[in-house]
């Protein structure tokens, strides 16, 4: 097995961190076609206010009772969009570093995502449909990509990825799955 160390200077990660910030809505618009969501573009925030804001982009659509959603954003060209129909959902994410990516969507009762995203690079995506769904995914290091997809109830998914370049994807139909993926 040959280990390869990917090594990135900081002019050139601030580099290629001006041009991320740059096309953040180049970003979200390959999420929405990556990902299959139809948001309505009024809730897109106009490219000037995008780079007043550090480039950073949090989206949360909500209908339904109870559904709580909390979006925090550390550094620059970071992409969460949340989705939660349904009653008393809860989603967390955390995204820190540069050009970090997420989609988070739950439709259904008492279901929970949490998502804590850190480095650079890393792309997420969690759909959940039915009732009391747990979604776990953790992302520390560069150009990870992530998904899980619970549809059912009762399901439990943790999807750990550290280090860089890594792949995973866990899919639950039905009820009462369990599903835990570590990578480094």
């Amino acid at each position: 097995m040959i280990h390869t160390r990917i090594r990135r200077s900081p002019a050139r990660l601030l580099r290629r961190a001006a041009a991320l910030t740059l096309s953040v809505a180049a970003a979200s618009a390959w999420l929405d076609r990556a990902h299959g969501a139809d948001l309505a573009a009024s809730s897109e925030l106009p490219a000037s206010e995008l780079a007043a804001a550090g480039g950073n982009l949090a989206s949360v659509h909500q209908s339904g009772n109870a559904n709580d959603a909390r979006v925090q954003q550390h550094g620059q060209a970071q992409v969460a969009r949340l989705v939660q129909s349904g009653d008393a959902g809860e989603i967390r994410a955390s995204q820190s570093g540069v050009a970090n990516h997420a989609r988070l969507t739950q439709a259904g009762a008492e279901n929970l995502i949490t998502l804590a995203q850190h480095g650079i690079g890393n792309e997420a995506a969690v759909w959940q449909t039915g009732d009391a769904n747990r979604a776990h995914l953790t992302q520390a290091g560069a150009d990870n990509l992530a998904w899980i997809r619970q549809a059912g109830n009762d399901n439990y998914a943790d999807v750990r990825q550290y280090g860089n370049g890594g792949r995973a994807g866990v899919a639950q139909y039905g009820d009462g799955s369990y599903a835990k993926v570590i990578q480094h």
